[in-house]
């Protein structure tokens, strides 16, 4: 790595009337528009925003990267909890819980408590790449 490592961003986006909304214990949705998270990337900041409201009866929401057929290696880069509420049409929520892949991911919804019934959340994820452990 050099001495000044380079910040990377990648976009993609959650459409509910795409990607589905179930809540299940092990339900993580990978979504149709996606990119690869390289291995190694250190997740430092997730900005989120809301081009349709996102409802659903109390839901909580966050995502995670993981391996697209396996949560082997699932690791949290927003707040598990954050309520569906907060995802109010053309709302911006910026969360920098942050997290490292542990291999070549993708960007998964974590959808919690209750199914998601609509909503459109384009996300904005920047991130380093780290060494190799």
């Amino acid at each position: 790595m050099a001495k000044n490592p380079k910040k990377y961003h990648l976009r993609m986006k959650y459409d509910f009337g795409v990607d589905g909304g179930a809540h299940a214990a092990a339900n993580h949705i990978a979504l149709a528009t996606n990119a690869t998270i390289p291995d190694n990337a250190i997740v430092d900041c997730v900005t989120m925003y809301t081009s349709t409201d996102v409802a659903g009866s109390s839901s909580t929401l966050g995502f995670i990267i993981g391996e697209a057929a396996n949560t082997t290696y699932d690791v949290a880069v927003t707040a598990a909890t954050i309520a569906e509420a907060t995802f109010a049409d053309e709302s911006v929520v910026v969360d920098t819980t942050g997290g490292k892949a542990k291999a070549a991911s993708v960007l998964k919804l974590d959808v919690g408590t209750a199914d998601l019934t609509a909503g459109v959340i384009e996300v904005f994820l920047s991130y380093y790449v780290g060494y190799a452990e």
